[in-house]
């Protein structure tokens, strides 16, 4: 009886140490020749803070948008050249203190191209004097055979209001 015990627990010890998680993706290298092709947005948010002195009281007005209906086609080439082309609207909700706050829509427009660079960081670096949309440093959270996703945190002041900013993207792309 005692050597059977010991059989199931050697048994079940067996079969709990060699259950591994083996849906874990294999690592997928972010390279020019992986991500170079055609990718449609999958997803999009643009969270703004921005703080002004109002005489002598900081208050901050804060901005979410949320894309949707995207019409655009990212085109990654392995020259590390791009082209990003199309519209797609963003509902914008914004909220100021003591103030209901607002929704607006608006129909974004994007014609922008330029070049690319993959960092050592797990970045990509967007270079389009004139982008509007993807422009300068973007941190690469998800890279696989199917898609990607972007994002960026931005800080600053603007000059002309003296209001310091923070802005949070966040981008998902889907390869056609």
């Amino acid at each position: 009886m005692k050597s059977i015990k010991i059989f199931l627990l050697l048994l079940v010890s067996i079969t709990l140490t060699n259950c591994g998680d083996n849906n874990e993706e294999p690592a997928y290298p972010l390279t020019y020749e992986n991500i170079s092709g055609t990718y449609n947005i999958q997803s999009l948010s643009i969270d703004t803070e921005t703080t002004t002195l109002v005489g002598i009281i900081p208050v901050t007005a804060k901005a979410n948008g949320v894309g949707d209906t995207f019409q655009v086609d990212m085109i990654l080439n392995t020259d590390k050249t791009y082209s990003i082309k199309g519209e797609h609207r963003i509902v914008i909700t914004t909220s100021v203190p003591g103030v209901a706050p607002t929704t607006t829509q608006e129909i974004v427009v994007i014609d922008e191209s330029g070049n690319y660079t993959i960092n050592a960081d797990n970045s990509i670096t967007f270079s389009d004097q004139n982008a509007d949309f993807l422009s300068g440093d973007l941190n690469v959270t998800v890279f696989t055979a199917n898609n990607f996703s972007l994002t960026q945190e931005i800080e600053g002041t603007e000059p002309i209001t003296n209001s310091d900013f923070k802005v949070n993207l966040a981008v998902s792309f889907i390869r056609k």
